[in-house]
């Protein structure tokens, strides 16, 4: 059996379990969390021998697509941090020219026109670059401005900064759960969970 992904593109049903047992205990598998998600999932649809049988290779691939997808988060956070250190180079060396105002205003109608929504990394750590800055020049302008669009957006920069730490704590928790689960498929006996777990032949038993 398979099911269509958000995509279109057909899955096999053992891959989307699989995922959902990833997503539901945060990548932190065990005997007793697979045990116990399959017998509740087969109440209503029992797997075949062979779903059983491939199962903790389907569990494998979605540990590693999780782990590949939190450091693609990670990478972005890193190329937001780097484009918001780009701007304020920009922002500090125009604090420095003749007529420092206007070319700060410029600077921050041009930011505004580019972000329309501001990305969270790149909003904050620009903004801890701004505040560094102190009262140069002009530049608070920018911060004003800056502080002003995240609150829009629903988050106060303090707000903002909590959200980020403690995504990046769940992000760190997920990796180090996901290698740790890695590890004990690595090594479990398979057959004797599938065994247990094996619903049409203990039917078939009782026949």
């Amino acid at each position: 059996p398979q099911s269509v992904d958000a995509e279109g593109e057909k899955q096999p049903r053992v891959y989307i379990i699989a995922r959902a047992l990833v997503k539901r205990t945060d990548a932190r598998i065990d005997r007793e969390t697979i045990v116990e998600f399959l017998k509740a999932y087969q109440k209503s649809a029992p797997l075949s021998l062979r779903e059983l049988i491939i199962f903790p290779d389907m569990l494998r691939f979605a540990l590693v697509e999780e782990v590949s997808r939190l450091i693609e988060v990670n990478l972005s956070v890193v190329r937001e941090m780097s484009e918001a250190e780009r701007w304020y180079a920009r922002i500090t060396h125009a604090a420095h020219r003749k007529n420092a105002p206007l070319h700060l205003k410029k600077l921050t109608a041009i930011l505004s026109h580019e972000y329309a929504i501001i990305p969270q990394a790149f909003g904050l750590h620009l903004l801890h670059r701004l505040a560094q800055a102190g009262k140069e020049g002009d530049i608070r302008m920018v911060g004003k401005w800056l502080k002003l669009s995240l609150s829009k957006q629903g988050a106060s920069p303090v707000q903002l900064s909590g959200m980020i730490a403690n995504a990046e704590r769940i992000q760190t928790n997920t990796i180090s759960n996901s290698i740790a689960s890695l590890r004990y498929l690595a090594q479990v006996q398979w057959d004797k969970i599938s065994l247990e777990l094996n619903m049409i032949d203990a039917v078939l038993a009782k026949d």
